[in-house]
């Protein structure tokens, strides 16, 4: 980095000037680290409204909606986990049925007794939307035989979908 000055100045001069060439070299590598080096990814408030998502409106009429900072102490104060997706996105939804609704055993039609549902959400150029992933849970009366089918194998792990990922990648 440092180039060799040869010359037949003083040593002074020659002390002087390598103290100068220090402070550029220290100065130069800060700059450096302020333009390439980490740097935390933040998502102001004002990024929220890109999503499209409406604010949701108060339980009771006469309260007001919480700000931002209440929402935040909330979140902070509140357990761990995942916050639920807004209810005014959209939402696309895919039911996954067994192959068969008849009890295997006895032969009768199992009746429905719950379901397991999982919610990505998609960004599509433009605005946001919530695919719902519902699978029935059935059971016979006669035996309390249970059928469900099985999860699909297009989320294997916990991760965004490939056209979020996509968005992500394009917007950086």
């Amino acid at each position: 980095m440092g180039r060799v000055i040869r010359s037949s100045g003083s040593p002074r001069r020659i002390a002087v000037l390598t103290r100068e060439n220090e402070r550029l070299e220290t100065f130069l590598a800060i700059l450096r680290r302020r333009i390439f080096g980490r740097s935390s990814e933040k998502m102001s408030p004002d990024q929220l409204s890109l999503l499209d998502t409406a604010a949701p409106a108060p339980a009771n009429p006469g309260e007001a909606a919480p700000s931002g900072e209440d929402t935040i102490r909330q979140r902070r104060r509140g357990g761990g986990g995942r916050r639920p997706l807004p209810d005014s996105l959209p939402r696309a939804i895919r039911e996954i049925l067994p192959a068969s609704t008849q009890c295997p055993c006895c032969s009768r039609e199992m009746a429905r007794i719950g379901q397991d549902e999982s919610q990505q959400l998609h960004l599509v150029p433009a605005h946001a939307e919530v695919h719902v992933t519902v699978r029935p849970k059935f059971a016979c009366r006669a035996c309390g035989e249970l059928a469900q089918a099985a999860a699909p194998d297009d989320r294997p792990i916990e991760l965004p979908p490939a056209g979020t990922i996509a968005q992500v990648v394009i917007a950086k």
